[in-house]
């Protein structure tokens, strides 16, 4: 079975393809550095197979790519940068409270 996370830029949306069946999307835009991450869904007769997870670590993994920063106002990605904080650099300190997102904690000594 093969899994794939595509841009598809004139829809403004990634889609997961589960062969080339379309079974979920996350919608986007970019506006000068930053990536808007405004909805996520998944097929939900699929739900429960980490599908979801492999959607947001695509978009994740191509914002970093590209060098932007993510808004995510998706609860489902909010979510995933709260479980997965080694994905949280891609959202600026300055935005993260605006988001519920843990701050960077001091160095300890």
């Amino acid at each position: 079975m093969r899994i794939t996370v595509v841009d598809v830029p004139n829809l403004a949306r990634f889609e997961l393809r589960i062969e080339d069946e379309v079974v979920g999307r996350a919608s986007y835009h970019v506006t000068d550095d930053a990536m808007t991450l405004p909805y996520t869904e998944v097929d939900p007769q699929l739900h429960g197979r980490g599908l979801g997870t492999i959607l947001v670590r695509g978009v994740l993994a191509t914002a970093r790519q590209r060098h932007l920063r993510v808004l995510p106002y998706c609860p489902f990605v909010r979510r995933h940068l709260r479980t997965h904080p080694e994905e949280l650099d891609l959202v600026t300190e300055a935005d993260r409270a605006l988001f519920g997102l843990p701050t960077a904690q001091p160095n300890q000594a």
